[in-house]
């Protein structure tokens, strides 16, 4: 064993505190990093081999009745693939536990199931299930059927359980025979909710000649899905089914990007890619401060040890290469814990996402390529910090070296220079001096303690974020208590039939269309809400509780929505209405709307009907209710052939808290987690660097008659005023990284709010502040069994 390795081990020894220290940040960093792009893998690669096994499909279009001949017809379109035309309706179940089940948390709200014809078993099949328990439906036994898996397990179904289902008015037995998946219901969610809801929808397959019959489409279909050929256009292939579906009530062709379930699973990767790229930078970066701190003061210490080595012929590459296998040691140590805990954090996140996206197999699995890539960024963050120091000690002449370091040029402190000297004690003004002689060292302490609170601050925040989320959705926006939606558009009339229901004590309308907006070459898919002029119990509000009416001279939309169009307000864009008469017509976007949830688009009520040359018509109202008789008007609504469904505020608000919020609050205690170490780590590593830095200096003043008092407080009162100074400055670059991140939750589903409350600043601040006392602790226990002797005849 050579010098240089005795002397490495000899060092890895004496830090090794310090340096643990630099290695469980750097694992924070590395963790990130495996946990999000190994999933971000893991789930596209799952997606893609589900998608091309269950021959998922590429266009989709739902309409009123058509024939099968006209099915026939258009499998033959240039461009298509395969095409398999269905029965689908949405319909009422009634299942055992619906009301029982949900006694103790709010008004029983009847379960949605979406009806859909088994898919043709052959191997060209479109949307072919997976079964995960059971078998498939046998059909010569129409009332066998198969339900997807989340709305099985969320009402604890298993194959031979039975449930009832009001089919076109008729209460009909259906006998479960299996539970499946599907790729057109990885992420269960219905059209218009903005939240997925096992409990209130599932999805329920059966033989196609018993939902035909139950609802009048023998020999007929109400919805296409369709594959494109090799080379084909999707917009001509739509714009050809559109052509040829439009008299039977087409509600017009669409691509994968607008199918709900693969819509919100591609945000949740887009998502993950932000969060992968995002949170490492800031671990990594608190690394190299902390390995430039660490190498930097050791370098300084060891000028004798090191000009020593030189003396003996080692060379300055040796020497180089002996502080690079010390940085190298430490990053070996941080990437296995961190790979190791990427790995940990992946298999969580995973169990997570299983409750969401019902693929048949989801397994998280580290991508070897993510583990070097994560090793290599870990490493490079190590020698941008160590570079400096190494480098000064390649440089050290011996002749030079081994004359005592000459001391710091004096010069007076800026409290001296201000006059106020005679205000502050002399233990004080010495530690003043001290960090005013090394500018450096001092900024880069007082960085790497503000990075600690500033992360603190950023793992926190999205507790704020959603929790004001949630309150700006379902207070301030959705004030009803029940939003009922009809089966077809009625005259006006109808609100006074929902008035005079059981509890009701207020009732507003509303009226939507389906539209295509096309700004220029871009085009978008989208609902136009008619709204009431003085409307109370839907509003439109923006982040920052600015009330909109809803306006007479154009669309007031969302800005995101407007953004992706690439129009602003004054813009005239062109409105393409999907339904009734398919009217066209230019309207120009009278304001924009910052709000926070989905993209909408809205118009006066009146406007709205003129566009579509119909009298005083409505999709629906919006119920304020009497919370003791929402039971009551419940079991109404259910039982009213003309209701589609209706939306209850308090059960979205359950799902928003039981679904995001509790994934984003989950993430939340991970990044609070990491960000604690770095708060402690830096904190700690600071500390006891300058207690070993200043070892001699502090036993030559207690051998002058300094106490042990007057030398902690030294000590105590330079980390005093570098945690006093970061603590600042890391609230307001935590409000910086804040502002980042949530440009990556900027999407067309929702966007989370730049919230930080003051609780979530002093949590950051008290934080940093205890690091800083158990340091304090641990450097006067070094103080009081400092050795002066053996300190002061030390040649380190």
């Amino acid at each position: 064993m050579t010098a240089l390795d005795t002397k490495l081990w000899r060092d890895l020894r004496r830090l090794s505190l310090q340096l643990a220290a630099v290695a469980v940040v750097m694992a924070c960093g590395v963790a990130m990093v495996v946990m999000a792009w190994s999933m971000l893998r893991s789930l596209a690669l799952t997606q893609a081999a589900y998608y091309a096994d269950a021959r998922f499909a590429d266009v989709f279009v739902h309409l009123k009745r058509a024939p099968d001949v006209v099915g026939r017809r258009l499998a033959a379109l240039p461009g298509i693939g395969r095409l398999d035309t269905r029965v689908v309706e949405d319909v009422t179940l009634d299942l055992p536990d619906t009301h029982s089940d949900r006694a103790n948390q709010s008004a029983p709200v009847p379960t949605i199931g979406r009806f859909i014809s088994l898919p043709d078993r052959g191997p060209d099949g479109l949307h072919q299930l997976h079964i995960v328990k059971g078998r498939f439906p046998d059909p010569a036994r129409r009332s066998e059927a198969v339900v997807s898996e989340g709305f099985a397990m969320s009402h604890r179904l298993e194959p031979g359980d039975s449930l009832h289902a009001i089919l076109n008015g008729r209460r009909t037995r259906l006998d479960l025979v299996g539970i499946a998946t599907s790729p057109e219901y990885v992420y269960t969610i219905r059209t218009g909710d903005l939240f997925p809801d096992d409990r209130s929808f599932g999805i329920v397959w059966i033989d196609r000649k018993a939902l035909a019959a139950a609802f009048d489409m023998e020999d007929a279909f109400n919805d296409v899905i369709a594959t494109l050929a090799p080379g084909a256009r999707l917009e001509d292939v739509c714009r050809a089914l559109d052509r040829e579906l439009d008299r039977y009530g087409s509600l017009s062709a669409f691509g994968r990007e607008f199918q709900p379930s693969h819509r919100y699973l591609t945000n949740e990767l887009r998502e993950l890619r932000n969060m992968g790229l995002v949170a490492p930078i800031v671990f990594l970066a608190v690394t190299a401060i902390l390995m430039h701190l660490v190498l930097s003061r050791l370098v300084g210490t060891q000028r004798e040890q090191i000009a020593t080595l030189a003396a003996f012929g080692y060379t300055p590459r040796e020497i180089g290469g002996h502080f690079l296998t010390l940085a190298a040691a430490v990053v070996a140590a941080g990437a296995a814990l961190g790979v190791a805990g990427g790995w940990v954090l992946g298999q969580q996140l995973t169990a997570i996402y299983s409750g969401f996206f019902r693929f048949p197999i989801l397994r998280f699995e580290v991508d070897r390529g993510v583990v070097a890539f994560s090793i290599a960024i870990a490493a490079a963050a190590a020698l941008l910090g160590v570079v400096q120091a190494v480098g000064r000690a390649m440089a050290v002449k011996p002749a030079a070296a081994m004359q005592p370091e000459p001391p710091g040029r004096y010069r007076p402190a800026i409290i001296e220079r201000l006059g106020l000297a005679a205000l502050v004690p002399l233990t004080m003004r010495m530690v003043i001096r001290h960090l005013e002689r090394r500018p450096v060292a001092t900024a880069l302490s007082i960085l790497g303690i503000a990075m600690g609170a500033g992360v603190m601050v950023l793992g926190m925040f999205v507790g704020d974020a959603v929790r004001d989320l949630g309150d700006f959705q379902f207070t301030q926006v959705q004030r009803f208590d029940r939003s009922v939606t009809l089966v077809e558009p009625a005259a006006s009339r109808a609100l006074r039939e929902f008035a005079r229901l059981p509890g009701v004590a207020a009732v507003e309308p509303f009226r939507v269309v389906s539209t295509t907006l096309t700004s220029g070459h871009r085009q978008r898919r989208q609902e136009i809400l008619g709204l009431a002029e003085g409307g109370c119990l839907f509003r439109m509000i923006d982040r920052h509780g600015r009330v909109h009416a809803p306006r007479r001279d154009g669309l007031v939309m969302s800005a995101k929505l407007a953004s992706l169009l690439a129009a602003k307000p004054g813009d005239e864009i062109e409105v393409d209405v999907l339904e009734m008469r398919r009217p066209k017509a230019r309207l120009r976007i009278a304001a924009t709307i910052d709000d926070m949830v989905g993209t909408s688009a809205y118009l006066h009520l009146d406007t709205l009907r003129r566009l579509l040359g119909e009298g005083d018509t409505v999709s629906g109202a919006f119920l304020a209710v009497d919370a003791a008789r929402t039971a009551d008007l419940d079991r109404r609504l259910a039982d009213t052939p003309r209701v589609a469904g209706f939306v209850a505020r308090d059960v979205q608000l359950r799902t928003f808290r039981d679904t995001i919020a509790r994934t984003l609050l989950r993430m939340r205690s991970v990044n609070t987690l990491f960000a604690a170490v770095i708060a402690c780590g830096v904190v700690a590593t600071t500390a006891r660097q300058s207690v070993a830095e200043r070892a001699r200096d502090l036993a030559s003043l207690r051998v002058l008659g300094f106490t042990r008092a007057e030398v902690s407080a030294i000590m105590l009162g330079e980390q005093a005023l570098l945690t006093l100074a970061a603590v600042p400055l890391g609230l307001l670059m935590g409000l910086g990284f804040v502002i980042v991140t949530s440009w990556g939750y900027d999407t067309e589903l929702f966007r989370i709010p730049v919230v930080v409350h003051r609780r979530t600043y002093a949590i950051a601040a008290v934080t940093v502040l205890a690091a800083a006392l158990a340091a304090a602790l641990v450097v006067r226990r070094s103080l009081d069994r400092l050795d002066l002797v053996a300190t002061l005849k030390a040649k380190d």
